[in-house]
């Protein structure tokens, strides 16, 4: 079948219309039928396109209308129509070409007719001066002609059936728009980008629209201007060119606005809208507004990912549904507008598999908050390095930083205040831990990041905070640190609440035995094979340390030690870039 569509006020900065036309055209050529659409132009000419044989006629530009284009001459299109002999006619347009609704019925072709917005909030916009009686008259006579002219009208909404509906016009069919899917959708959201839009505020606005009378751009800089007065620290970006554009920038002088201009790439659309808290597609006469069906699609919640071993995963605060919750999942429920909730921790990770496994699935997502929790298990391990583990953070952070993620890292506790240990092994343990820590703090401090230190949160070593294990937090622990991090990202501006007090049940003692022959006997016996001929070794060499110390006490600072290697390391990279 061949189908021709005709639509004027079609060109190269049109929104809606061309979309529905492309996809039209798209969807009519995948099941076998030949697609034809002609257009105003500057003069005659034919291409073919992804979308079907596209035919431009010479056309006017309408004053005032930032480029708005119609066909010329309807003889002309009419010959052209009798030419092309088509067996189906569509119409984008109610005003201008109703001659070819009558030709395609003088023809005996079926046709059909497209209501792009509401004839009644046009003439109650433009035409004011005309009494309210007459008005509705006129509209009521050119929607009874429309509808007679063409063998279907067709309406997206029922804000655009309506004045149809109440005329009982019976050739009327809803036809809801639909929405690219892939293409709009919340993988889109990049923590990059709207760090960038942002330029230094808490909120972003984004306005997608032709910036003309109809849409009444002016609003969206208005609803600004209230919220800066009202305190809001937001900022506006206008995507849409029109013929409105300087009058808009005057309205917005001494604002925070950001006017960008036609987008011509969808994608590009799509990543601006993804990164805003707030859209905005003003169309209040219109019926066929795509961008504010596209507008539903993007994500409102932040992103939050979770990197990292047993302490990140939530062991220790086990739910009713076999599931751990943990400090992580009190975070992510204190969200005030929700959000999106990803833990890719494992219990047992080093930081390596943070790195090699963990890391590229959090950069998938593009985090806005990403929490990197590493670092206990290789603290553990025979052949312990600070320095690899400073390397793997620093990689971790720098890749997430580069996205504009918002990252948290947790310091370790005191074991010690816990475990009771022969004295040797509190020594290597402390140092170990300590060793963790420095390495901790000294990424903390290059990169900015919200960096708890779980040492100084009060009350934090009573073992009613930790599970029978006494290496993880029990859920009373996974709520204090839950806390914290919360009270940390709330004063960085996120829009988080301070989770409730957490009511919860003791364990009972033959609940805590099941426990420890489950699971704390096989884990012992499991990493006996490693963990003790190792600790033996160590609390060799520190028995040789705490001699060596007798004798020369500067060799005991280990942190020091530790953060030299570290500046090195630092000194080195920046050598390299420098060459």
């Amino acid at each position: 079948m061949r189908i021709v569509h005709i639509a004027n006020f079609y060109g190269p900065n049109s929104g809606g219309i061309k979309t529905t036309l492309h996809e039209l055209g798209r969807g009519y050529q995948r099941y076998g039928h030949e697609f034809i659409y002609i257009v105003p132009g500057p003069k005659y000419l034919k291409e073919s396109t992804p979308f079907g044989l596209k035919i431009s006629l010479p056309s006017i530009t309408l004053p005032g209308s930032g480029g708005y284009q119609i066909i010329k001459s309807n003889r002309q299109l009419l010959t052209l129509l009798e030419f092309l002999n088509p067996d189906r006619i569509e119409i984008s347009d109610r005003f201008t070409l109703l001659k070819a609704g009558r030709w395609a019925k003088q023809m005996k072709i079926p046709s059909v007719v497209f209501s792009h917005e509401t004839l009644a909030g046009l003439v109650d916009k433009f035409l004011p001066v005309i009494p309210k009686q007459l008005r509705s008259a006129v509209v009521n006579w050119h929607n009874r002609k429309l509808a007679n002219t063409f063998d279907t009208v067709i309406a997206t909404t029922d804000f655009a059936a309506a004045e149809f509906l109440k005329l009982n016009v019976t050739n009327l069919k809803k036809v809801p728009l639909g929405v690219d899917l892939e293409g709009f959708s919340p993988v889109n959201r990049s923590s990059k980008l709207r760090k960038e839009l942002l330029a230094g505020h808490k909120y972003l606005l984004v306005h997608c629209g032709r910036i003309s009378p109809e849409k009444e751009p002016i609003r969206s800089v208005q609803a600004l201007a209230q919220l800066q007065s009202a305190g809001v620290d937001a900022r506006l970006v206008i995507i849409g060119g029109g013929p409105l554009w300087n009058k808009v920038r005057k309205q917005a002088a001494g604002l925070p606005v950001e006017m960008v201009g036609y987008v011509a790439s969808r994608q590009k659309v799509a990543n601006y809208l993804a990164a805003a808290d707030l859209t905005i597609a003003p169309g209040p006469l219109e019926t066929f507004c795509l961008s504010a069906l596209e507008m539903q699609l993007v994500p409102s919640k932040p992103t939050f990912v979770v990197l990292g071993d047993s302490a990140a995963f939530g062991t220790g605060d086990e739910i009713a549904t076999g599931k751990f919750r943990g400090w992580a999942g009190f975070v992510a429920e204190a969200f005030q507008d929700g959000c999106e909730y990803f833990n890719f921790s494992r219990p047992g990770a080093k930081s390596s598999e943070v790195v090699e496994i963990q890391l590229p699935k959090a950069l998938a997502l593009s985090p806005d908050i990403c929490a990197v929790i590493v670092g206990g298990n290789d603290m553990l391990r025979n052949g312990f390095d600070p320095v690899l583990l400073y390397k793997n953070l620093t990689y971790t952070c720098q890749k997430l930083i580069s996205m504009g993620s918002e990252i948290i890292m947790v310091e370790l506790h005191d074991p010690n205040q816990l475990l009771k240990l022969p004295r040797l092994m509190r020594r290597v343990l402390n140092r170990r831990v300590n060793a963790v820590n420095t390495v901790y703090k000294s990424v903390a401090e290059k990169f900015e990041i919200v960096s708890i230190k779980t040492r100084s949160i009060e009350d934090v070593h009573n073992l009613r905070n930790w599970h029978i294990d006494r290496m993880h937090p029990g859920p009373v622990g996974h709520f204090m640190l839950a806390r914290n991090i919360a009270e940390q990202l709330r004063r960085r501006g996120w829009a988080i609440s301070l989770p409730y007090q957490l009511s919860i049940s003791e364990k009972s003692r033959a609940e805590k035995i099941r426990w420890l022959l489950r699971n704390g006997t096989p884990w012992f016996l499991k990493r006996s094979v490693d963990l003790l001929p190792a600790a033996l070794i160590l609390m060799l060499f520190e028995l040789y340390n705490v001699i060596r110390e007798v004798i020369n006490p500067k060799s005991s600072n280990a942190e020091l030690k530790i953060l030299n290697h570290i500046q090195s390391i630092d000194a080195n990279s920046q050598m390299l870039k420098a060459s």
